[in-house]
């Protein structure tokens, strides 16, 4: 629709408020620019759309905040959102209304910019991004937020306007599906205890225990003493398999210093590692996307020598290490985890695997004296904000000759590369671990330069 035409469908007083979106932020969000070149980020908008919008925060500088409250012209990028939570602010899943392969395409070009601008890697080729054999339905592991609203207590993700109910997420895995829908109905009984969700803010997860049911954890965000029992009894009804109440004092450092309250049942997920099942504590860290993970692994380990020595970092209960020594290898995996390191020692021992798991802190200059030199290559997989700048000096002094660098943060990542400067980038593989959302795991393998 050229500009002639939309001005027959707008009022005068409207068609200032009427863009052509051209983009999409990493946040889900369209991105449009208006006639004085302020940039607008607009919830609900998709590339393509021409939309009406309302301005929700103009700052003096930086991108202005709206919302799309008239769509004009539909994208032919659009495709109908399978969640009803969708329209009414939930963020969980925002490229659901986006054709699958304008997303993916969407995800990989984003990256290479990323890459580009950030990282300085001009002409680097990026491979096609892999799907996700599931678009829907995949992920293992949600955390809500428990809050009070007109109504009572009610349980959802937090949108622009505050907590959005969710009654049944849709990039969660059916095993989810019916405990979060029984936890739901009986809600009302904790209303007797007005403090829950209010003056003691508390975090709900629920994650598929890879046997067909589903186990919970409910963080209870207070330095103060934990009265469980209007909780035990609320967890009691949704037939879980097993649930811990546990105290956080810090909500960033809730899965890693939480203090155990309570716990009932058998509270653990079963993970298939190397043909076997490796139990997890309920906090430890796996990949939520159970099919796409096995194609990152194996890719991962396609690029490693066989029968070598990998040294995986931040490489929690084990999961590239332990696959590696199965078929034949040696691994040192490294983290800063306990209960992760410790699952991945009981399965390494049992299955008499070739597998040492080191406690570090990777924040600092501490795998030196391991000697990364002496190893075939070494798996960096940190956290969303990257690796320390110290660790990745080692490496830069005393690294392997290959590094593997796997990364759910593109900006990270590519902040990361450029740091690298002892190694030259020689593949880049986008995985679509997270569908329907703007997330995007990538695979980078990097030789030491000659």
């Amino acid at each position: 629709m050229d500009e002639n035409q939309l001005e027959l469908q707008v009022t005068d007083e409207a068609r200032e408020s009427v863009f052509w979106v051209h983009d999409l932020a990493w946040d889900g969000r369209g991105v449009a620019r208006r006639r004085d070149g302020r940039v607008l980020m607009i919830f609900g908008a998709l590339p393509g759309d021409t939309v009406q919008v309302e301005i929700e925060n103009e700052p003096d500088r930086g991108p202005i905040d709206a919302t799309a409250v008239t769509l004009v012209e539909e994208s032919p990028q659009r495709v109908p959102h399978p969640c009803p939570h969708y329209e009414r602010g939930c963020p969980a899943s925002q490229l659901g209304a986006v054709r699958r392969e304008s997303s993916l395409e969407w995800k990989r070009d984003h990256l290479v910019e990323t890459l580009r601008r950030i990282g300085g890697l001009d002409g680097v080729v990026v491979e096609p991004v892999i799907p996700s054999p599931q678009q829907w339905r995949y992920r293992e592991r949600l955390e809500f937020h428990l809050e009070r609203g007109r109504d009572g207590l009610d349980v959802g993700y937090v949108g622009r306007h505050g907590l959005v109910p969710i009654h049944d997420c849709r990039i969660g895995s059916l095993a989810l599906r019916g405990p979060l829908m029984r936890l739901r109905g009986t809600l009302p009984e904790l209303d007797a205890h007005p403090h829950l969700g209010a003056r003691v803010p508390l975090r709900l997860l629920l994650r598929d225990d890879g046997r067909g049911g589903a186990i919970a954890v409910l963080f209870v965000l207070t330095r103060g003493p934990v009265d469980s029992r209007p909780l035990e009894e609320w967890f009691d009804g949704g037939e879980l398999s097993g649930w811990e109440i546990r105290r956080a004092r810090n909500r960033k450092l809730r899965f890693v210093n939480s203090e155990l309250v309570i716990t009932k049942g058998d509270p653990t997920a079963r993970v298939l590692i190397a043909g076997r099942e490796l139990t997890l504590p309920s906090i430890v860290f796996s990949q939520v996307n159970r099919a796409a993970g096995r194609e990152l692994l194996a890719l991962v380990l396609d690029h490693v020598s066989e029968n070598g020595r990998l040294l995986d970092l931040f490489g929690g209960f084990g999961w590239f290490g332990i696959e590696y020594a199965a078929r034949g290898g040696s691994a040192v995996v490294v983290d800063s985890a306990p209960a992760a390191l410790e699952a991945g020692r009981r399965f390494a021992h049992e299955a008499a695997l070739d597998v040492e798991l080191v406690e570090r802190d990777l924040s600092s200059r501490s795998v030196a004296d391991l000697e990364p030199a002496s190893f075939d290559a070494a798996i960096l997989d940190p956290p969303r904000a990257g690796a320390d700048k110290r660790l990745l000096d080692v490496l830069n002094e005393s690294g392997p000759d290959r590094l593997i660098y796997v990364s759910c943060h593109p900006a990270a990542l590519a902040r990361d590369i450029q740091r690298l400067r002892a190694y030259a980038t020689e593949l880049i593989v986008p995985i679509d671990m997270f569908p329907s959302t703007s997330e995007l795991e990538t695979v980078v393998i990097l030789d030491r330069r000659g």
